[in-house]
């Protein structure tokens, strides 16, 4: 089933990937730049102080990166103040994917959740408004049960029980067809806010990349290294699979796995990847998957079609 259908809509047309950036702000009166801009104001009553939120429509990532810059040439002139209370929430854009490819890119997130928030600092761990996966299993269990519906209706039920404070958030898929990653502090600037993005955005690639969870994890337990350092490029490993093992992160992941696995199973529908040939086919074994026969996974999703890492925005941009 694909999202677009959740929403209710009989047909959506494909589109690139796009993403949209909402950040939290304190002292947020001083704004009239944003009536020629694409940014959005509005006031955010869990502030205080004039507290605002600013939003991005959907846009690529190209596009988000030059609002992003925009942003925070306006932030520096206009005092507007970061705290514990205020953060970043990044949506991705999942209307034209299949639920189980959500859950593939979900099971991502919770293999590396650990890694995410010590990229954010320890204070948002502890952050009642971003609470981690690895600590409420509740919307990990919620994911992998969506995967045994088969009617957009019930989907849009069981969304309903998704935790608002979850540090991934999925009950936006029932309504702007985005799942919604919370648990950036409002960052004090546009490279910090980057890399960030960048992180989710090859979350999301990996996911939509292999398809299904239990990939995803047979992909965790092989290469495990090359996940990590996709994601994150110079993480120290020894420290990354010290969190892991110590959040059960990937145990977290398993939970998003379907319980009844088909029969046959061909991993080729809605595959972003399909014009570079790269498919999967096989005949169930006793439920457990075979594993891939790629000789270097994550060379060849570097240099498939739907991941061109042309801007190294990071390191690259001039901020």
């Amino acid at each position: 089933m694909k999202v677009y259908r959740v929403l209710d809509q009989n047909r959506m047309d494909r589109s690139p990937q796009r993403y949209g950036v909402e950040i939290e702000v304190e002292n947020g009166s001083d704004c009239g730049w944003t009536d020629n801009s694409a940014w959005q104001r509005v006031q955010d009553g869990s502030l205080r102080n004039d507290g605002m939120e600013f939003i991005t429509p959907p846009v690529e990532m190209r596009q988000l990166n030059s609002m992003v810059r925009e942003y925070y040439e306006q932030h520096d002139n206009r005092g507007y103040e970061a705290n514990i209370r205020t953060g970043i929430h990044v949506h991705a854009d999942m209307t034209w994917r299949t639920i189980e490819q959500v859950a593939a890119i979900c099971a991502v997130y919770a293999v590396v959740e650990p890694l995410m928030f010590e990229l954010c600092g320890p204070e948002r761990e502890e952050c009642i408004y971003c609470v981690p996966w690895y600590r409420a299993t509740d919307d990990a269990d919620l994911m992998g049960n969506l995967l045994e519906l088969d009617t957009p209706r019930y989907v849009r039920g069981h969304l309903d029980a998704a935790c608002k404070y979850s540090a991934l958030y999925i009950e936006p898929l029932r309504r702007l067809g985005t799942i919604e990653f919370r648990q950036a502090p409002t960052y004090a600037s546009a490279r910090e806010l980057m890399v960030w993005v960048k992180a989710v955005e090859k979350i999301v690639t990996i996911g939509t990349y292999y398809g299904t969870p239990a990939r995803v994890l047979e992909v965790a337990e092989n290469n495990l290294q090359q996940m990590v350092q996709f994601v994150f490029k110079d993480m120290d490993m020894i420290h990354a699979e010290q969190l892991i093992e110590e959040c059960d992160s990937i145990g977290v992941a398993q939970r998003l796995v379907r319980t009844r696995q088909p029969s046959n199973w061909q991993h080729n529908m809605d595959n972003p990847l399909e014009q570079s040939g790269v498919y999967y086919q096989f005949a169930g074994n006793e439920g457990r998957l075979p594993r891939h026969n790629l000789a270097d996974p994550f060379e060849e999703l570097l240099d498939s079609d739907e991941y061109r890492d042309d801007d190294d925005y990071d390191e690259q941009e001039d901020y």
